[in-house]
């Protein structure tokens, strides 16, 4: 309702109120139905709450044969303590699907209502709809339920993304991954649209995937490359790009070479933690650029102590990685996870250059 207005969303109430006194049309109930209609041909039971907040858009689509409504009776006009309450009253009444109808806002109740104990599905109709948690369409939405339902498609993990929308309106795009939330894995899905930094959602959704893995450990050792620097600072360190730095019992120890990195790895009593990226959007992992790398790897068990991260861009157009190093390494295994996202991953072919030499 915020979008006539000029607003960039409904967070506010005043927002929801103004619209309401100057007569802007409700979409949610109007796009809601839109997606029920393509259920038509379902057996499905609908549970909603009352009113605009569901019973409406179910009559509207022909459903109401379907309807059950919920025990809690929404305020007039409802507000985002009506979501919650709704969507933590489906999730004990265990419904396989839930759909909302609105945007980013109403997402992040969703999120704060069940997390992750229900599978979602977001039908879009608010102004902010940047989180790869909705349909791509109202329509969408409808046969992607159906198919869900059916048992025709799994699930997967989507984004909400929380952008205030102070910022939003001033063109700045302050961007936080709040959480992810289950959904079915359907191309018709949205992904998380590019705001102003696309990287940046992706950076975090990274660090976050990644940061049980660094807590605790005592030897940590930082590749070169933006990605692992934006690690870096999310630890609370200044990293440069092209350095390769070592954080080591509560020391920041910027770029190690070759030779301190092997004394420090010699006189370590427990195995580094070695966070990289490929190379500069290259197929090299190890060897170009980041030799000095190489005495901490040799200590290092591939499976535990290898957190190889990337953006989804640049990964595009790479098929295996390379590891070019002019003796074996041991323990190089055949396929790597890279990191991509939060709980996101990609399992990479390794190739080891020095086998043509052998």
């Amino acid at each position: 309702m915020g979008g006539p207005l000029g607003r960039k969303g409904t967070d506010d109430p005043e927002t929801v109120r103004e619209a309401l006194r100057r007569g802007v049309r409700k979409r949610s109930p109007e796009r809601a139905a839109r997606a029920l209609r393509m259920l038509s041909e379902e057996d499905v039971i609908i549970l909603a709450p009352r009113g605009e907040m569901g019973e409406i858009s179910i009559a509207s689509a022909g459903l109401e044969a379907n309807y059950v409504p919920l025990d809690h009776i929404p305020s007039h006009p409802s507000s985002r303590e009506d979501t919650i309450r709704a969507a933590r009253e489906m999730a004990k009444k265990h419904v396989d699907l839930l759909l909302f109808s609105g945007g980013d806002g109403t997402a992040l109740d969703i999120l704060k209502a069940v997390n992750h104990e229900l599978v979602v599905l977001g039908i879009p109709s608010g102004v902010k709809v940047f989180s790869s948690v909705f349909a791509k369409s109202p329509e969408d939405a409808g046969r992607i339920a159906g198919n869900y339902l059916r048992g025709d498609l799994g699930e997967t993990l989507g984004e909400v993304l929380d952008i205030p929308e102070d910022s939003y309106r001033r063109g700045t795009f302050s961007v936080r991954v709040a959480g992810t939330l289950r959904i079915p894995a359907s191309p018709l899905v949205q992904g998380s649209k590019s705001v102003e930094a696309p990287d940046e959602v992706i950076l975090e959704g990274i660090y976050r995937y990644i940061r049980e893995r660094i807590e605790g450990r005592g030897f940590i050792v930082l590749g070169p490359g933006r990605t692992v620097s934006y690690v870096a600072g999310r630890m609370g360190y200044e990293k440069n790009p092209s350095t390769v730095d070592v954080l080591r019992r509560g020391e920041y120890i910027r770029d190690v070479d070759y030779f301190k990195m092997e004394a420090l790895a010699s006189d370590s009593d427990e195995r580094p933690l070695i966070i990289l990226t490929p190379i500069g959007g290259t197929s090299f992992l190890l060897g170009r650029g980041n030799q000095q790398l190489i005495p901490a790897v040799r200590r290092a068990d591939w499976a535990e102590d290898m957190l190889v991260i990337s953006t989804p861009a640049k990964l595009r157009g790479i098929r295996e990685l390379v590891v070019d190093v002019d003796e074996p390494l041991p323990g190089v295994p055949n396929y790597i996870r890279v990191i991509t996202g939060y709980r996101e991953e990609r399992m990479i072919k390794i190739v080891r250059a020095w086998a043509s030499t052998q």
